[in-house]
């Protein structure tokens, strides 16, 4: 028997494998060491991958998503994530968009599936997950090609969307998600409407949770100094 021959073996075993549990023949020892040899040789088959794309950055064009099968982006997935926040960490190195490129093409971090993890994609990325989500949505619907835009671009043109929010603005985003549902009443506005609530009248009628949320959390900030997180802003950050 071959070294090339030696994979496809143990594959054909794993097969089997999955059979003779849906018959319940499998014991737990075959199944502990089928899995063990499995884990072992994606470990290994996608550090060097990973390794080898870090080296390099030219020839994006021929990532193919496809060439990856199912069952193997799916185990992916779910078990070399945190790995590979784990090993860019190691190195220290920026990671290369190449590589986190192929990460995401081949179903480490499956956008497709509600249990994306974005936050993992945005460590692994060092902090640029909307540039490789842009990236990945162009190159599915082959877009790129369509209208013949350069990569070079497409990486400036989202460095330069990640990084236009100065941080007062930073700030009032974050504000404004702690804040969007204070003392909400627990109905919509249009039954505050339809109820002629006095909510809904004092805001007439236009966005009426909104404008209540909005206005009772500044009542609030108002009430307690100890409490007004904007107390030192300055009238032009007003």
């Amino acid at each position: 028997m071959t070294v090339a021959e030696y994979p496809t073996m143990r594959t054909h075993g794993l097969r089997c494998l999955v059979k003779q549990l849906e018959r319940g023949e499998a014991s737990l020892v075959d199944l502990k060491k089928n899995l063990e040899y499995a884990a072992t040789v994606l470990e290994s088959v996608y550090i060097e991958e990973t390794r080898r794309l870090v080296d390099t950055e030219d020839e994006l064009s021929d990532i193919q998503s496809e060439s990856v099968p199912s069952e193997v982006r799916d185990w992916l997935a779910s078990t070399f994530t945190r790995q590979m926040g784990l090993m860019l960490r190691r190195t220290e190195e920026k990671p290369r968009f190449r590589s986190i490129v192929h990460a995401v093409q081949a179903g480490i971090f499956n956008v497709d599936k509600w249990s994306f993890d974005v936050f993992a994609l945005n460590e692994a990325s060092g902090d640029h997950a909307l540039k490789f989500i842009f990236y990945e949505l162009l190159t599915r619907y082959d877009l790129i090609s369509r209208f013949k835009i350069p990569i070079s671009a497409v990486v400036s043109f989202v460095e330069a969307l990640e990084h236009w929010l100065t941080e007062l603005e930073i700030f009032a985003l974050i504000f404004a998600a702690a804040v969007h549902d204070y003392e909400h009443t627990g109905t919509t506005n249009n039954f505050h409407i339809q109820t002629r609530s006095d909510t809904a009248i004092l805001y007439n009628d236009r966005s009426v949770l909104e404008s209540h949320h909005v206005s009772a959390a500044y009542r609030l900030l108002q009430e307690d100094d100890e409490m007004n997180i904007l107390y030192n802003l300055s009238k032009d950050d007003w």
